[in-house]
């Protein structure tokens, strides 16, 4: 039996989370959980991904901003929107193996994401809605659906 140093064991994980994340944005099936969120206007905050968080499951995908201090309708805050998904492209870079991805997400009102990704999973989206011309900003982390936190209250 051979043991790997801690430079190869580092190694091999790192191209194990890149062969994940390349097969999560080949199939169309990610959540991208978010751990700080700005907002329209500028503001950055810190956020619960539980709460905040972009879940695509092939044709279909779910957008949600909360908060736990702001109670809505679905008791998770004021924004949530589910529907189908068009559109679907990604660009893998050679050089770095960053991904872009992009997408429609199109329930009540149609939406632009638009996603940078890494190979270590760490992931950011811009929403944007042409209704109020607004943008929020996720930042977090890309996981598979179900290792998600997020995605266990979400039917897709």
């Amino acid at each position: 039996m051979q043991y790997l140093s801690k430079k190869e064991q580092k190694a091999a994980k790192a191209q194990q989370m890149a062969e994940t994340i390349s097969s999560m944005i080949q199939n169309q099936c990610f959540v991208l959980e978010a751990s700080f969120v700005k907002s329209g206007t500028g503001k950055s905050f810190q956020s619960s991904p539980t709460l905040n968080y972009i879940a695509v499951d092939s044709l279909t995908g779910v957008c949600r901003l909360g908060s736990n201090s702001i109670s809505g309708a679905n008791s998770t805050g004021p924004r949530l929107i589910e529907g189908n998904i068009s559109n679907y492209q990604f660009t893998r870079h050679k050089k770095n193996g960053r991904y872009d991805v992009s997408f429609d997400l199109r329930g009540t009102t149609s939406y632009e994401i638009s996603m940078t990704v890494y190979p270590n999973g760490n992931a950011r989206a811009n929403v944007h809605t042409h209704i109020s011309g607004s943008n929020i900003n996720y930042s977090g982390k890309l996981v598979p659906p179900l290792l998600s936190r997020a995605y266990k209250d979400v039917r897709l």
